[in-house]
């Protein structure tokens, strides 16, 4: 019952880019049936098979033990630098989200600057009579209700909903989260009204909202009675982190609306003061924020007879002043900047867009800091845990280790809790910035989820003030390979990792290499001769039984396999390095693989079944491509590391054994030289196909290296060797000498070395209108020996 892992390699913690495959046992007591006519759909449940092998191999019995794991083993968050891993993995997504918001943030800051820069140039009516504005809040006319809240007259106000206390100069209002408060005014209205309201924000969680609601029938709450009524209509301030703005809002359908026109970035900060002004010619709205104009804004609904209230939303305010007068004549009341042709809406939607943006960011950002510090201070408690465990075992000893772990135990718990409200407090960003662009239909969904978010926000704030010792333990260091044997339409149940193995594999193990079982050394050899020698002494490698082959030389398999498990004196058993030893400095090995002179042998034994000489081998595609990288002193011998995925191969100098390929992803290069086949571990075919011509003719990886290795075969000879047009015949014999030992392996026969002379002297005609023409023939040359046969041939 076994299953795979991928486990984490040092200083890598993402399994994408790198990872170590291992097996490892999960379910121990899951029986193995038999399949019906060998579908795995209908197993035979009477009958559980028990551990056994055939009994042909049967010489000895089989003893199957359980195995208690090391701790690394089934915990590999254990393992050295698994800790270390995830901490880093943790601190770089901090500095990314870090990144990000300043990249937002910057963002943000060129939207308002180009929405300033079409405001001047428009000649916007928010940069006309500000000092008229300003005066006229100042000085309200004769007729002007003007409340400082000396006292909180119950004739003039009533509350509708929040907590609203009285202290001399101020009014408060004390309760955060999702309530919406409002102070209503009984005073009769004017329809075209100018009103002005003083306050200080004090405190709240996340929007910190107040403002002027209009032409009200109920509350504002749209959860209270007569709140729900299209036609009301509210400006108000947000002092929420990341995106603070004045916005206009209005109901219709039932649901409130929040138009993107009607929103405008705003210096609005918890603990500052400030006055917002909102003045209206029916359905024409201005705003003003501490006397500038921010908002111009024309209601698609229209007007009602209705009350006004202060209004607040999730924040703690202290209302200091509120004026309201009919709208004078002269005030400015300005029409929105618009038109078809005018640049400013745009500007004003990417303005929205990038403090929303922004906004998420920082959400992302303080996200990722907490999960930073949450990793850090659960990574500390658990190597404080894991001392104690030692202390106990005996191994280590130190009076003050149980009180560290529960000093770390407990930061990490108030770093875990903080994580969570971070994390709850992005989930109530995310729902309001989805309220907010919702459509009609759409509008009471997204209150819901933005009710929830609040709720989960609370709890997660109860949570926090009492974090408790109990902490979540990292887990890392291995990752599951997901399977879908239960399930076939949805991955299985992530597997346990136990603290015991079965012991099945241990003893398949020794029963595999257990000196007197004759398959697994034959086996072995016949693999190993096969790769120095070109063929099998077994031709069928995939099957040793009555429907395969015979050997050629049986004496030679059994004596070779004997070689292998025998232990010497003072050897090791199974020594492979000691098999490669013996072949390669065999006669053998070293024979030949020329026919010349052997016309009697060829008569009688055409097919070298007696070994009288070498075979020839076609070396196999990963090493032609490295050959013509290492010619070139450019193949990057770097040990383990990652696969190269196949859109990164092309570029790569790696060793080509680290490339990836399945069976629908394959190097074109190396498939033409025969790849190996990921479905077949037995032996590799070989071809001799055209394709493999052209590769070596028209090949990248060989155009793009053929000039290198010439200018490395020439340095290889001395300085004394010219090279250009002007080089001479025995400084050009002496380049193809030393290019047919490099490329080749051989050196070149006196014809050979003729016909390359000949050849350079007349590339050096065909281009001699090309500056540095010498090393261009020289790079034709060694173009012209990686496509010799030789160089993919070892003989």
């Amino acid at each position: 019952p076994y299953h795979m892992r991928l486990d984490m390699v040092a200083g890598e913690a993402n399994y994408e880019n790198d990872g170590i495959p291992r097996a490892f046992d999960a379910f121990l007591d899951t029986p193995t049936y038999l399949f019906v006519r060998g579908d795995e759909t209908k197993a035979d449940q009477t009958r559980p098979l028990t551990p056994a092998v055939p009994g042909i191999l049967a010489f000895k019995d089989i003893s199957i033990q359980p195995i208690s794991l090391p701790q690394a083993a089934w915990q590999p968050v254990r393992r050295p630098g698994v800790i270390d891993g995830l901490v880093g993995q943790a601190r770089q997504a901090a500095t990314a989200a870090e990144q990000a918001l300043a990249q937002a943030v910057a963002k943000r800051t060129a939207a308002e600057a180009t929405l300033a820069a079409i405001e001047q140039a428009e000649g916007d009516p928010a940069g006309k009579g500000q000092e008229v504005v300003v005066a006229e809040a100042e000085a309200p006319s004769a007729g002007a209700l003007v409340d400082q809240f000396a006292i909180l007259d119950p004739n003039r106000w009533s509350a509708a909903g929040g907590r609203w206390t009285h202290e001399p100069g101020r009014v408060l209002q004390d309760i955060d989260g999702d309530v919406w408060a409002g102070l209503r005014l009984s005073d009769p209205q004017p329809r075209d009204f100018d009103t002005t309201v003083e306050f200080t924000i004090e405190g709240g969680r996340l929007f910190r909202s107040v403002g002027i609601a209009f032409d009200s029938i109920g509350a504002v709450d749209p959860g209270v009675p007569g709140s729900t009524e299209d036609g009301a209509a509210m400006v108000y301030v947000s002092a929420n982190d990341g995106a603070p703005k004045v916005q206009g809002a209005y109901r219709r359908g039932g649901q409130w609306q929040y138009p993107s026109l009607a929103a405008a970035a705003a210096p609005v900060k918890q603990g500052g003061k400030h006055t917002l002004r909102v003045a209206t010619r029916d359905t024409l709205v201005n705003a003003w924020l501490d006397g500038r104009r921010v908002l111009s804004w024309r209601m698609p609904v229209a007007r009602r007879d209705g009350a006004l209230q202060v209004i607040a939303y999730d924040i703690v305010v202290a209302v200091h002043r509120f004026s309201l007068e009919k709208v004078a004549a002269e005030t400015t009341v300005s029409e929105p900047a618009g038109g078809g042709e005018s640049p400013k809406p745009a500007a004003e939607a990417a303005l929205a867009a990038a403090i929303r943006e922004a906004a998420a960011a920082g959400q992302a950002a303080a996200v990722a800091k907490a999960t930073c510090v949450s990793v850090e201070r659960r990574a500390d408690a658990m190597r404080a845990a894991w001392v104690v465990e030692e202390e106990a075992s005996g191994t280590v000893s130190g009076d003050d280790a149980k009180e560290l772990a529960r000093s770390k135990a407990r930061a990490a718990a108030k770093a875990e809790k903080e994580l969570t409200a971070a994390r709850a407090r992005q989930r109530v960003g995310q729902a309001e910035a989805k309220l907010t662009q919702a459509a009609t239909d759409q509008k009471e969904p997204a209150e819901k989820e933005l009710a929830a978010a609040v709720a989960a926000l609370d709890q997660a704030e109860k949570d926090r003030a009492e974090p408790g010792d109990a902490f979540t333990p990292l887990t890392g260091g291995a990752s599951w390979s997901t399977t879908t044997f239960g399930f076939p339409d949805k991955p299985d149940p992530e597997p346990p990792m136990t603290p015991t193995s079965t012991g099945r594999r241990k003893a398949l193990a020794e029963w595999i290499t257990d000196p007197r079982n004759p398959l697994t050394p034959r086996v072995a050899i016949n693999h190993i001769w096969m790769r120095h020698m070109g063929r099998p002494l077994v031709p069928t490698v995939f099957d040793f039984g009555r429907k395969g082959t015979p050997p050629d030389s049986p004496h030679l398999l059994d004596w070779l396999a004997s070689e292998l498990v025998d232990v010497p004196a003072g050897g090791p058993a199974w020594s492979m390095k000691r098999i490669h030893r013996l072949i390669v400095t065999s006669a053998a090995y070293r024979m030949s693989s020329s026919t010349a002179g052997a016309e009697a042998n060829v008569t009688i034994d055409p097919d070298n079944r007696s070994l009288w000489r070498r075979d020839q081998i076609r070396i196999e595609s990963q090493v032609v491509r490295d050959c013509v990288l290492q010619l070139a002193d450019r193949l990057d011998p770097t040990i383990g590391g990652p696969s190269i995925l196949p859109d990164q191969q092309a570029a790569s100098v790696r060793r080509s054994i680290y490339f990836f390929h399945s069976s629908a992803d394959r190097n074109p290069f190396l498939a033409a030289f025969d790849e190996a086949d990921v479905q077949d571990c037995y032996r590799r075919d070989q071809s001799i196909v055209p394709q493999q011509a052209l590769a070596l003719s028209n090949g990248a990886i060989v155009h793009d290296n053929a000039s290198a290795i010439a200018v490395r075969v020439a340095a290889r000879q001395g300085p004394q060797a010219g090279g250009g047009e002007t080089a001479s015949p025995a400084a050009d014999a002496d380049f193809i000498a030393c290019a047919f030992v490099e490329i080749l392996g051989r050196p070149p026969a006196d014809t050979e070395v003729a016909a390359c002379l000949e050849s350079l002297a007349a590339w050096r005609v065909q281009e001699a209108a090309v500056s540095d023409a010498g090393a261009s023939a020289r790079t034709h040359l060694v173009w012209a020996l990686l496509n010799h046969n030789d160089f993919v041939t070892l003989r």
